[in-house]
Parts: C-alpha cells; sequence; structure tokens
C-alpha cells in the first residue's frame, strides 16, 4: 500500500509536469528554447518509468474500460507505421511513446483512483491550467498594442507568428485556434472550481481569468474555439441544470440561453476586434509613413483573412479534407500512418491539396475522424468508433448509480470531452497532436469512466470490455 501511495504521488507530479510542458509547449517565446529539448527527454523518460508501474498492477489495471480496445488502436497504429517503414521510423516511434503515455498514465492509471483522489487532483491541475492560460493571454492582450505584424526569432533561429496580425491575435500562441480552444478549457476549469472556492479573492480570480480567456477567443477570432466553447458551456449548462430540476426540457432551455449569450458576446467581440485591428494598423502607418512598403503590406494583410473567409468560408478545411479522402483511398486498410502522411503523400499525391497549395505542407488532416481514416484505415476507424460507442455504454449504465455529490465532476468531465470533440473535428486533437488539448481529453475520459465503472460495479457486475 506504501508503495502505491508513493507511485500516486509520482503520477501526479508526472501530470502536472507533462501539463505545464505542454502548455509551455505550444508558447511561442518558449518552444524554441533550447531547454525545451531536454524537457521533451525528461517528459519520455519519466512517462516510460511510470508506465512500468501500469505493467506491473496490469492485472488490476486491465479491468479499466476500453483497455483491449485502446491496445488495438496502438496495434494499428504499429502495424501502419511498419507498413510505411520506408517513408520514417523515428517519428512514428516517438508518436506511439505519447500515444501510450496519454492512454496509459491519464487513461488506464485512473482505474485506481477513489472519487476523491480525482477531486483533489483535478483541483490541482485546474488550478495550474488557470494560471498559466491567465498569465500567457494577459500578455497576448497586451501584444494588441507592442507586437503588430511582427514575427519571433527564438535562440535557434526558427521564426514564429506572433502578436497581432492579419485581423487576429495570436499573442503568444504559434496558432490562435490552438490557444483559444486551451482558453476554453480554462472557461470550464474556472467554472467548475467557482463551486469549491469559499474565500472572495478566489472567486474574484475565477471572474478574472473568465474574461481573460474570453477576451483572448473573441480577438483571436477563433471559430473553432467558439464552437467548442458552445458544446462544452452546452453540456455545463445542461448537466448542471437536469441534475438539479430532472426537467429536459427546462435544462435544454437553460442550456440554450447560455449558448446565444454567450454567443453575442463573441459577435461583439469580432466587431471590437474589426475596429481594434483598423485603429492599431492606422496608427502604425501614421508612425512608419516613410516606410510605404510596410504600408502596403499591413493593407494586404489585412484583406488577406477578409478574402480568404469570403472566397471560402471553411478557410481551406473543405479542400484540406477532400486531400484525406485521396490519401485514405491510395491506402484504405491500414492507412499511411500520422507521421509519415507527408513524405507518402509527396510521393504518391503531389498534385493533392495539402502538399500542393500555396500556403504550406500540411501534415494533419483537421479532422480526427478522417486522420484517424487516412492514418490506420478503416482498421483504425472501426476501432475508434467501436471505443466511442463502448464508452457511451460504460457512462450510461453508470450514470444513474454515480454518488449525487460527484455530480459536478462529471459534468465538467463531459463538458471538456464534449468541447474537444467538437474541436477534433477541426483540428487533430483527441489522437495524435501531443498537446493540451489532447491530455485534458484523456485525462477527463480517464476520471469519468473510473468514476462511471466503480458506481456501476457497486450495484451489479464490472463493466469491462
Amino acid at each position: 500500500m506504501c508503495k502505491y501511495i508513493k507511485y500516486e504521488k509520482c503520477l501526479l507530479i508526472y501530470k502536472i509536469y507533462m501539463l505545464v510542458y505542454l502548455l509551455f509547449a505550444f508558447n511561442s517565446f518558449i518552444n524554441g528554447q533550447t531547454f525545451m529539448k531536454y524537457a521533451t527527454l525528461l517528459a519520455a523518460g519519466a512517462g516510460a518509468l511510470l508506465l512500468l508501474g501500469v505493467l506491473v498492477r496490469w492485472k488490476e489495471y486491465r479491468k479499466m474500460g476500453n483497455c483491449v480496445l485502446l491496445i488495438l488502436f496502438l496495434l494499428s497504429y504499429l502495424f501502419s507505421s511498419v507498413m510505411n517503414i520506408k517513408y520514417g521510423v523515428m517519428e512514428n516511434v516517438q508518436e506511439m511513446v505519447w500515444l501510450t503515455c496519454q492512454m496509459g498514465l491519464l487513461y488506464i492509471a485512473s482505474y485506481k483512483y477513489s472519487a476523491d483522489m480525482i477531486k483533489k487532483e483535478l483541483r490541482i491541475l485546474g488550478w495550474i491550467w488557470i494560471a498559466v492560460c491567465t498569465v500567457f493571454n494577459i500578455v497576448s492582450l497586451s501584444m494588441i498594442g507592442w507586437m503588430f505584424n511582427r514575427d519571433y526569432v527564438d535562440s535557434q533561429g526558427g521564426v514564429h507568428a506572433a502578436g497581432y496580425r492579419l485581423g487576429r491575435l495570436w499573442g503568444v500562441y504559434d496558432d490562435p485556434n490552438h490557444g483559444s480552444v486551451i482558453a476554453v478549457i480554462a472557461i470550464l476549469f474556472a467554472v467548475y472550481l467557482w463551486r469549491s472556492c469559499q474565500k472572495i479573492w478566489q472567486k474574484c480570480a475565477l471572474v478574472l481569468t473568465v474574461a481573460v480567456q474570453f477576451a483572448y477567443i473573441g480577438f483571436g477570432n477563433s471559430r473553432t474555439a467558439i464552437i467548442a466553447l458552445a458544446a462544452g458551456i452546452g453540456i455545463w449548462c445542461f448537466g448542471i441544470f437536469y441534475t438539479r430540476k430532472k426537467a429536459v426540457l427546462q435544462s435544454l432551455l437553460a442550456a440554450l440561453a447560455v449558448v446565444i449569450l454567450c454567443a453575442g458576446g463573441f459577435f461583439a467581440l469580432e466587431e471590437a476586434n474589426v475596429q481594434t485591428y483598423s485603429y492599431v494598423q492606422k496608427l502604425h502607418t501614421e508612425k512608419n509613413t516613410v516606410k510605404p512598403a510596410n504600408k502596403d503590406k499591413q493593407n494586404i494583410q489585412k484583406s488577406q483573412r477578409k478574402q480568404e473567409l469570403e472566397q471560402d468560408e471553411s478557410n481551406g478545411r473543405i479542400d484540406i479534407w477532400k486531400s484525406g479522402l485521396e490519401i485514405a483511398g491510395t491506402s484504405p486498410v491500414y492507412g499511411v500512418s500520422f507521421r509519415n502522411m507527408t513524405p507518402y503523400t509527396k510521393e504518391n499525391l503531389p498534385d493533392t491539396y495539402i502538399i500542393s497549395n500555396p500556403i504550406v505542407a500540411y501534415d494533419s488532416l483537421h479532422n480526427i475522424i478522417i486522420d484517424v481514416l487516412a492514418c490506420q484505415g478503416v482498421i483504425g476507424l472501426l476501432i475508434s468508433l467501436l471505443l466511442a460507442a463502448n464508452t457511451i455504454r460504460i457512462l450510461v449504465r453508470g450514470a444513474g448509480k454515480t454518488d449525487k455529490g460527484h455530480s459536478a465532476e462529471m459534468v465538467f468531465f463531459l463538458s471538456v470531452i464534449a468541447a474537444m470533440t467538437a474541436a477534433s473535428m477541426f483540428y487533430t486533437y483527441v489522437f495524435y497532436l501531443h498537446s493540451p488539448q489532447t491530455y485534458i481529453f484523456w485525462l477527463c475520459m480517464g476520471y469519468i469512466v473510473s468514476m462511471a465503472q466503480h458506481a456501476n460495479e457497486k450495484g451489479s457486475e464490472a463493466v469491462q470490455i
């Protein structure tokens, strides 16, 4: 028992480290620093060591729902990698390591957690997520004034898009969509932690962080994040109202009202962003009147985003998805493997959009379903669909038996999973991208399945597959 407690403490330290590491890894001003290479090696090495603890207690952990399906998914990825080995080896090895750590340490290891342990960890991780995200986004919002249309060059010579550009706020992130979805999770954490706060300053801090995240999402002009927040906050409001009132219609109306309120706020911020960008550009143009080339460049950049959306509301995603289906058509059974997608496509489909477009060679397909189909074929897609169906089965069987004192946690987990699932329809979260979004998805999946499964085990046979 003593050894097990020590393992749990080590696992919590690892979760904290991974959370901070991943948030830093998506910061343009940090991810290019030399120390991040060592931080990555530490994350992989510590994860591998902790996975040994899961293997040692495998007879216990194998009872966790979806274990067999997760192993089959990993084997499917391994099979695809081997079949496409001529396009690369080490990157797929790295992908396997991260996939195994996410599924093994964040999901499967949660089986031995009690509800109290889950609550404790959730609050610790939640406050850390909020603190880091709030600092990052306060700095990001300040860049509206001092980092307009500029790039950041790191210590290794890498160039990063940052600041306020093309009518959107990148801030400290390489991509405003990533930053905005991270902010969505911070908002959901703040809503969850509100109930447990007993001090006024804590509640004030949560209100501040929601305002900061909301502002960043609005100025980041991320439609992916707005959809994710609508899904997450909608599920949250429905779940909270339903657990209290037990009325489906009232709960749906309450959720709809909150979603509409949030949408109205984002529309207002979108207009504020347009006006702010024009004003800031005017100031910089007047300041640099001796450099007309900069002025022309700014005018082009301002119209570029607008023209892109006018010409294609999907902003290229439909073309990316079509490329994904073309790739899947060339290897429909086992796919091309995620990390080998780009070299495979260059050799076999050089004219497809993700390679031939004038912007960049895409290394993902911006939709998790198409990504799985292209990277692991019908085999991987079938396994992932069975994984989703079996998870729903476990949750449905355990929902009515879960202690009412844990309803807030269950609703929070569902809201995060809904938000990340919605976001994954437009970005490669959940499986392949080693990111804060993927981290929180598997963390919440592990917690909610563990709680539902243990609740069900108290009343009937254990739910296993």
